[in-house]
């Protein structure tokens, strides 16, 4: 099994790579990758013309677990061109190119957010059946990427 770990220098892509890596041929890629392991790639994946690049050259992956994310200090109505750009447009651009390189993962997995469902303090549960009310940045964004997954690649994704 190939595997693609898009995120993998942070924290759980790190041990996610280093957990899989016993079991799979894994590729991690990840913005600001300063490693010379053969398959930790520097990619900027809001950069079409690099992410073209690297699905024109790579395998085909028969997973994409897509760890990336702008998380921290959530952020204001100003910064969502930013979260944008990191939450919802590096999976629209690596989905894109994999998908004209005929590239296709068989399977997405995604992580998102609580935060798409409106944090509340006196929540305690939280499930898919809760209307999202995404009230950050992070959260809009994050929504966003989860409706494009839903509609084109709905029986992929988790």
């Amino acid at each position: 099994m190939k595997i693609l770990i898009a995120g993998g220098n942070g924290y759980i892509g790190s041990h996610l790579y280093s957990h899989l890596m016993q079991q799979a041929s894994v590729t991690s890629i990840d913005h600001g990758i300063d490693s010379t392991e053969k398959y930790f790639i520097n990619l900027d994946l809001s950069d079409i013309n690099e992410v073209n690049r690297f699905t024109d050259n790579c395998d085909h992956f028969d997973a994409l677990i897509f760890l990336v994310g702008l998380a921290h200090a959530k952020g204001k109505n100003k910064d969502l061109s930013q979260f944008n750009k990191v939450n919802y447009q590096t999976l629209v651009n690596l989905l894109t190119a994999l998908n004209n390189s005929n590239k296709d993962p068989e399977k997405i997995i995604f992580t998102s957010t609580i935060s798409v469902y409106g944090e509340k303090y006196s929540r305690i549960i939280y499930n898919e059946d809760i209307e999202p009310n995404p009230l950050s940045p992070y959260a809009i964004t994050k929504l966003k990427a989860e409706t494009f997954l839903l509609k084109n690649y709905k029986s992929r994704s988790w």
